[in-house]
């Protein structure tokens, strides 16, 4: 009965372990400082005030069509490795491939004059659909610094 108990006892313990780094952080306005999650789920647009960094392996999950916008002055960096990419992707795909629809994207970076540094990173399913932000889609820049590596 001791021995059933100590493999009890681990399998508890293992279980607490593995899930113990699963977090989940939602995000919408004005931020700054660091994104240290498994998921990071933006629910409205994202505007990095002074410097905001997000760490490897982060997913960055938009919940819909929104954007995070660099203003002059601030500094966006996601660093993944090559062995721990992070990814800006949206929830939903649904829609797309619909050109003036705004459905199954998200609405991309908007450098305005800031600077953005990403390494290791995925970025995919970003879209310009409206008709005053046509310009874009992953990738909307007026200015500022714009580094993309891996």
């Amino acid at each position: 009965m001791k021995m059933r108990s100590f493999f009890l006892l681990l399998l508890i313990i293992g279980m607490s372990l593995s899930t113990a780094h699963a977090q989940l952080l939602e995000v919408n306005g004005l931020q700054q400082g660091v994104w240290d999650a498994d998921t990071v789920l933006v629910t409205g647009d994202v505007q990095v005030q002074e410097s905001l960094t997000v760490q490897p392996g982060t997913l960055v999950l938009f919940e819909g069509f929104y954007r995070i916008v660099v203003e002059k002055g601030s500094v966006f960096s996601a660093l993944g490795t090559a062995s721990d990419s992070i990814v800006f992707t949206v929830a939903d795909t649904t829609g797309f491939y619909q050109y003036d629809s705004p459905e199954g994207g998200w609405n991309g970076f908007q450098v305005l004059r800031g600077s953005v540094r990403l390494d290791y990173c995925v970025v995919e399913y970003g879209k310009a659909s409206d008709a005053k932000d046509r310009e874009g889609g992953a990738f909307h820049v007026e200015g500022g610094a714009v580094d993309i590596n891996h």
